[in-house]
């Protein structure tokens, strides 16, 4: 049987306002990485992340 444990985790105080801070850096250098970038490649891009994250989710460590 599979394993569904699952644990819920929050930000404190502290950690929301590094989050506030840090977020809208992260998406101001994602789409300057992908600015170059031409729609279909978004679009395979898009489908190599979600393809890697399932692969992810499948494999142990």
């Amino acid at each position: 049987a599979a394993d569904r444990r699952r644990v819920l985790l929050r930000l404190s105080a502290d950690g929301l306002d590094v989050y506030g801070r840090i977020a809208p850096l992260a998406l101001d250098y994602e789409e300057r990485l992908i600015a170059d970038l031409t729609p279909e490649e978004r679009d395979a891009l898009v489908l190599l992340i979600d393809r890697l994250t399932d692969m992810a989710a499948r494999t142990e460590i």
